[in-house]
Parts: structure tokens; sequence; C-alpha cells
């Protein structure tokens, strides 16, 4: 069980690295299960996150990723979603995040989270009550992401 966060900056789909970090809520890798290590980002480069998408030259690869470059990501997750690979990054002074020999994994459940937003703030930020954290511009790459994946439940935050 292992996972990244992302507090450098909004998601937005390029084929180039993207984001810094911003006042300590920056990235980070982790792993909990079977053993909890964490990884912030070093500062010793700035490829912290990567959301490729219509990729067709076979260069770029469709997926998104945090950290080191391109074929050896710190963590990398397929667009499918199916599987991913994590690799030893100077960006984040990781080790691979999962378990044996082989570099690639494949995934059994993705979990995407977002900060709660408070009550009187989600009409300001994030233009209307109700919705959801994803129902905003500002996670619009989130919610997409999941779409893609067909993996997107619209759970309601209030019962």
């Amino acid at each position: 069980m292992f996972g990244a966060y992302n507090g450098a900056a909004p998601w937005q789909i390029t084929n180039r690295y993207f984001g810094g970090e911003v006042g300590g809520y920056g990235s980070a890798l982790f792993s909990l299960k079977p053993s909890s290590r964490f990884y912030p980002a070093t500062g010793w480069n700035k490829n912290l996150l990567y959301l490729g998408n219509g990729c067709t030259s076979g260069i770029n690869p469709n997926g998104v990723a945090w950290g080191g470059q391109i074929d050896s990501f710190g963590l990398f997750i397929e667009s499918s979603m199916d599987s991913g690979h994590s690799c030893p990054s100077a960006t984040f002074n990781n080790l691979a995040l999962h378990e044996g020999g082989a570099k690639t994994f494949a995934i059994d459940v993705v979990e995407v989270w977002s900060p709660a937003v408070a009550e009187s703030d989600a009409e300001d930020e994030l233009g209307g009550s109700g919705g959801g954290v994803l129902n905003n511009d500002k996670f619009a790459a989130d919610k997409n992401i999941l779409m893609a994946a067909g993996l997107y439940q619209a759970h309601h935050e209030r019962a």
C-alpha cells in the first residue's frame, strides 16, 4: 500500500513536468505496507508532477506521475489505472515504493482524496455547495482522470 501527495500545484494535462513547492505543502511519496516510509520533495530538481493524456508519439506515456524521469518515475500510474511503476528518484530521494524485484506493479485499488473544505468556504472557493469537492474547476483534472479510467463515482459529502 503506497501513494503520493500533491500539494504543489493544480493538475494540468501536459507532456512535461510542472508544479513547484508551495509553502511547505509540496509533493511527497509514501508507503504504508509492508513498511511505513515518507519521502518529501528534496528540491534537487523540479520534476514534481506529470499528467500525460492523448500522447501518441510513444515517447511520453499517458498517465499520472510524481518525480523521477520518463520511464523511471518515482511513482507512475498508467492512464488505464491497471498498472504502474515506481523507481528511485532524486526528486524524492526515494526507494521503489512497491516490494519485489519487478519494476512494474499491478493495481488493485486507486483512491483519490481531497482535503476537506469547510462548508463556509465551499461556496466561495468551489463555486457552490453540495456537489462535492471534485465538482468544481479547481479539481476538474482529478475528476477527469477518474472518469477516463471509468472509476469516478459521485459521492455527496452531506448525507
